[in-house]
């Protein structure tokens, strides 16, 4: 009586998996061929033998080991002092790989890192990524991140933390008594997008009411406000300028009072937030 000889893939048959082939070595052998073996061939795989006289089936699991690859790579940054920071670094591989971060205040060789353990200040999430908290002058230096599995040697990357100060603008004067000049630069630091807290404000009806994104990092690629999930200027009266600020005329209480956020980005992706409320009093 012939043989049937059928082949199955977690209970799918295995025809409508990519890069497997059934190979027929003869009337009662079957072989399976993987052109280019990936993660996603891992599972369960039964062969069903069959004739008019019953059925017999055999099931064998394949667990395929991969070393950790980057998915995001961890890269030098900063930070303006004060402010927050997520440095993320997450990979694939399986076993899944085991990711763990150590930091050097001034050498980069291994002997000089240190664990760090996650608390309030320092904290290492499962997903990879390391937050630092309010950042202060002596988290500036080197970490680095490692991720292991037991597959190959593994991957590290070291990057570098910079705490600095925001940016800003300075005045300088020339007085000898007779006369005066007097010049205005502003300084520009390179880093990601900042937006610092602002404060409530309170306009009377009919007044303009003009508010100032204070962004920070350099270089930025736009400052927008959004007010209600739309983007500014939706209405004749409303005006935003390139450097952030936002001009609204004529307000009105019943259009113009609620909630307004500043957002800056910059060209890696990158963005910082703030919101203001808008109170209108009548007058």
């Amino acid at each position: 009586m012939p043989i049937t000889l059928q082949w199955f893939k977690d209970n799918v048959p295995i025809s409508e998996h990519k890069g497997v082939r059934v190979n027929e070595v003869a009337d009662y052998s079957s072989t399976l061929l993987f052109e280019s073996l990936t993660l996603d061939h891992k599972g369960n795989y039964t062969c069903i033998a069959a004739n008019t006289a019953g059925t017999v089936s055999h099931t064998t699991s394949m667990i395929i080991h991969v070393p950790p690859r980057w998915t995001v790579e961890p890269s030098d940054t900063s930070v303006v002092r004060g402010r927050s920071i997520t440095i993320d670094c997450a990979t694939q591989g399986y076993p899944y790989p085991r990711i763990i971060w150590t930091k050097s205040s001034s050498n980069i060789t291994p002997k000089d890192f240190k664990p760090i353990i996650s608390g309030p200040h320092l904290q290492v999430y499962e997903n990879g990524s390391l937050s630092i908290q309010e950042a202060r002058d002596t988290d500036q230096g080197y970490y680095l991140c490692q991720a292991q599995n037991g597959i190959g040697q593994g991957l590290s990357k070291v990057v570098k933390i910079s705490v600095h100060e925001d940016g800003g603008g300075y005045a300088c004067k020339a007085d000898n008594g007779v006369a005066s000049i007097e010049h205005f630069a502003k300084i520009n630091v390179l880093g990601p997008p900042v937006v610092r807290p602002m404060r409530n404000i309170t306009v009377v009806a009919s007044e303009p009411l003009i508010v100032r994104c204070p962004v920070g990092g350099y270089p930025l690629e736009s400052i927008t406000w959004e007010r209600g999930g739309h983007r500014l200027p939706y209405n004749h009266r409303q005006k935003v300028h390139d450097n952030g600020t936002l001009e609204v005329y004529h307000i009105e209480r019943a259009t113009d009072e609620g909630l307004y956020t500043c957002i800056a980005k910059n060209k890696k992706g990158q963005s910082a937030q703030s919101t203001v409320v808008v109170r209108v009093h009548s007058k």
